[in-house]
């Protein structure tokens, strides 16, 4: 339930987003996704951190779901100065924080991520937010187009992607 792994992150967030006068809201029209609970709240966690942590003072960040055909969409929305289409797949790299060394952290939120996405056999995408800054779309599919990951699965398993825009 993706409500509950959100109900066990606020706590984390809501203090973080108020210290710096960022609306933060939350909009599950799907609740229900399957998957490793840690590693989804792991991936959660990530995502609404670096969206905290590169919007400015004032902005907003919304966290959503939704579906569309056979996909439980997951966004992360920010109003953040978002990343340059030609920096995006560079984004996924291990310790690259794209030459922003003012924020803290050591780049490895997005990697952490994509690891996550492939262990669900997902897809994620850096888009531009209707915010103005960041949307980071994570596209699970749906339980009838492919099963949940296993104990045993590993995020290089056969038929993981990840796609990059």
């Amino acid at each position: 339930d993706l409500e509950e792994v959100w109900l066990n992150l606020a706590h984390e967030f809501e203090p973080r987003a108020a210290k710096k006068q960022i609306s933060l809201s939350v909009d599950f029209s799907v609740r229900v996704l399957s998957g490793h609970a840690f590693a989804l709240s792991l991936l959660l966690r990530n995502l609404v951190a670096n969206a905290i942590n590169y919007t400015p003072a004032g902005g907003r960040v919304r966290v959503s779901s939704a579906t569309e055909g056979e996909v439980l969409l997951l966004r992360v929305d920010d109003s953040g100065p978002g990343i340059p289409a030609i920096e995006r797949e560079r984004a996924f790299e291990r310790f690259n924080r794209l030459g922003l060394t003012q924020i803290e952290g050591v780049g490895l939120g997005l990697s952490i991520v994509l690891s996550v996405v492939e262990l669900h056999h997902a897809a994620i995408r850096l888009l531009d937010s209707p915010l103005g800054g960041l949307r980071a779309q994570v596209a699970f599919p749906m339980l009838s187009a492919a099963s949940p990951p296993r104990a045993g699965d590993s995020p290089g398993a056969p038929g993981a992607t990840a796609s990059l825009g």
